[in-house]
């Protein structure tokens, strides 16, 4: 199995080298075409476009690598209909599971380690039921395509201060129910994978465990973007 990770790494940097040579050429083309507001626009959302993409689908996912793939874990992602590695996070706070990357062979399941403790076999799986549907579901891809979208658009059409002051409040609340749909999305398809009753127990329980070790900036953004499954 460690052969077959090492080439989807290969893989990934491959993508990601496409992907970015792609963006950077279409940065040149447009500075030298459209030397002019809109060019000025494109260039920095392109700009923006490189780093983001070069965090969040690669250094993110390799930085997180070094903590290694837990085999039996990944093993249980597969029959839930997603081969994916699962990585198990050191920390003792913040997330209880989430999805890193957004290129192919280069996505991984994020599982917090203190949390194998608490749970038993059939709870971890109702967590990763969970995890598994936002990245079935592209989940992170999205965002990011969301959020470039809307950097597009500032750069090009909002000029004034009262403008971007009323704008930046209509994006952050965008945001806010497209982060609510995907958790709806992922609970509905998690639900019907292991039963409603299962998971709305197991997703309480794992809500009470880690609220104590969320930040309170922390715990008010899972309140407003997770909806309630009772």
């Amino acid at each position: 199995m460690n052969g077959s990770y090492a080439r989807s790494r290969l893989k990934a940097f491959v993508t990601s080298i496409f992907c970015f040579l792609t963006l950077i050429g279409a940065y040149v083309c447009t500075i030298i075409l459209l030397a002019n507001r809109l060019g000025y626009a494109l260039s920095f959302v392109l700009t923006l476009a490189i780093g983001i993409l070069a965090y969040v689908g690669v250094i993110e996912p390799l930085a997180y690598l070094r903590h290694g793939v837990d085999y039996s874990l990944s093993t249980m992602a597969v029959k839930l209909g997603c081969r994916a590695p699962v990585i198990l996070n050191p920390s003792t706070k913040g997330y209880a599971g989430c999805v890193i990357g957004i290129f192919p062979h280069l996505r991984f399941i994020v599982i917090n380690k203190r949390l194998l403790n608490e749970l038993s076999k059939g709870e971890v799986e109702v967590l990763l039921a969970h995890e598994v549907a936002h990245l079935i579901e592209r989940h992170n891809l999205k965002h990011v395509a969301l959020g470039l979208l809307l950097t597009l658009i500032t750069a090009i059409f909002i000029e004034s201060i009262a403008l971007w002051s009323m704008w930046m409040s209509f994006v952050i609340i965008i945001l806010i129910l497209y982060t609510r749909r995907h958790e709806r999305d992922a609970a509905k398809i998690a639900a019907n994978a292991v039963g409603s009753t299962k998971y709305k127990e197991v997703m309480k329980k794992i809500d009470e465990l880690s609220r104590g070790r969320r930040s309170t900036l922390l715990n008010a953004w899972y309140k407003i973007t997770h909806p309630d499954i009772s």
